[in-house]
């Protein structure tokens, strides 16, 4: 499948902006298509330049990285941080070298895999498992809220709540 032409793409998508209910979203949204028929970066032009832009990419990253631990297994937090850890490891040396031109993972990749191309189009995935309880640490959706989501058995609860904890 190719892609269309992106300047008739977008100025077919600049006729459409002023049907978006939300004010706030239409104006970002004026802005950035403007912005990108000038030529202008498009990173600058969707407002994800500097350092505003870098923390909105490290969240969707996190939000990636969030969706990639519920799909590994693991009793304990700790454990999802070891095995996606081993995951990210994997990609990075066999997986994205082959996709890293692509715009969307393919059709049929997994679940796990889209998620780590999505958070590795945003920038560099963590490598460690250290590396990934402190992104999780930080998000406001704590590890045991994972393990609650994915796991039917969560008889070791009070070790998970002791790691939660701040």
């Amino acid at each position: 499948m190719s892609l269309p032409d992106p300047i008739s793409a977008l100025e077919r998508f600049a006729r459409y902006v002023d049907r978006i209910p939300d004010r706030d979203v239409r104006a970002v949204l004026e802005r950035s298509v403007s912005a990108l028929l000038c030529g202008d970066d498009p990173r600058e032009a969707i407002g994800l330049a500097g350092t505003e832009g870098r923390r909105a990419r490290e969240a969707a990253r996190n939000f990636w990285l969030c969706r990639a631990m519920r799909q590994v297994e693991g009793n304990t937090p700790w454990a999802r941080c070891k095995a996606l850890s081993q995951e990210i490891n994997r990609f990075e040396a066999i997986i994205w070298v082959g996709w890293r031109t692509l715009v969307a993972a393919p059709e049929d990749a997994s679940e796990l895999r889209s998620c780590l191309f999505n958070a590795r189009r945003l920038g560099p995935l963590p490598s460690t498992p250290e590396q990934l309880r402190n992104i999780l640490k930080g998000m406001e959706i704590q590890p045991v809220q994972i393990l609650q989501e994915t796991n039917q058995d969560v008889g070791q609860k009070s070790e998970l709540l002791t790691f939660a904890k701040k």
